[in-house]
């Protein structure tokens, strides 16, 4: 994940406009499908630049967003600078999951963790059962945490970028959305990729995990523009 997290820092304005639309398009989705309301308290892991935080607006109790990059952190802060009870935290790349153990000592509880578009950038499934562990040691009585966007196979790429397409057509962002193909092309997002490939997660390996680490575990509709692309709801 190292690599991917020294891109991320060193591009923060790539997916700007793309990443911005879709994740509005996940804020509307996480209330019409009832899965936050106005007393949910929610931790956002590997929040960004705030785009979740700044869609769920109004929309929530409090929020809290960490991250392993400053230069995200900073900006989502400069979003939210009007709702006191939006919280941005920074932890090193190395710390990042373990990070969460830090959270419980400090007696901090969430009833909805969103942990979304992140699995793709973790580079064994042992990472992803320890950041549920460690999820799941942070939810409340009755809690959740919603894995959202999830890869299961590389096949799906021309299908999420048609899907991408059509969401610009209908959100007015088609040229900022044809202005990050070119932009990804030409900086080091392809070759990275050929070189640390996304990481990919099939259901079965989903609700086997859920079942090692005792959550029950419901495949949710469609909450991303991504339709190739998969999420779940775990809870005790």
């Amino acid at each position: 994940m190292s690599s991917w997290g020294h891109y991320w820092e060193t591009n923060p304005k790539l997916f700007r406009k793309v990443m911005e639309k879709s994740t509005e398009f996940v804020a509307e989705k996480l209330e019409s499908n009832q899965l936050i309301n106005l007393s949910t308290n929610l931790l956002d892991f590997g929040c960004g630049p705030g785009y979740l935080a700044n869609a769920l607006k109004g929309k929530i109790n409090s929020y809290y967003g960490v991250d392993i990059s400053s230069t995200y952190i900073e900006i989502a802060k400069d979003k939210c600078t009007e709702y006191p009870n939006f919280f941005f935290r920074e932890f090193p790349l190395a710390f990042s999951i373990k990070s969460l153990t830090v959270l419980k000592q400090e007696g901090k509880q969430f009833d909805t963790i969103i942990i979304l578009s992140v699995i793709q950038y973790f580079e064994k499934k042992d990472d992803v059962i320890e950041l549920l562990e460690n999820c799941k040691l942070l939810l409340k009585e009755g809690g959740k945490i919603l894995l959202a966007d999830i890869i299961e196979s590389e096949k799906g790429l021309w299908k999420d970028v048609i899907s991408i397409l059509l969401h610009s057509i209908k959100r007015g962002y088609l040229l900022s959305f044809i202005q990050f193909l070119f932009r990804a092309t030409q900086s080091k997002y392809n070759s990275l990729r050929k070189m640390h490939a996304l990481f990919m997660l099939s259901k079965e390996e989903v609700f086997e995990i859920a079942q090692q680490l005792k959550l029950k575990v419901t495949i949710l509709p469609c909450i991303t523009v991504q339709r190739s692309r998969i999420s779940y709801c775990l809870n005790s």
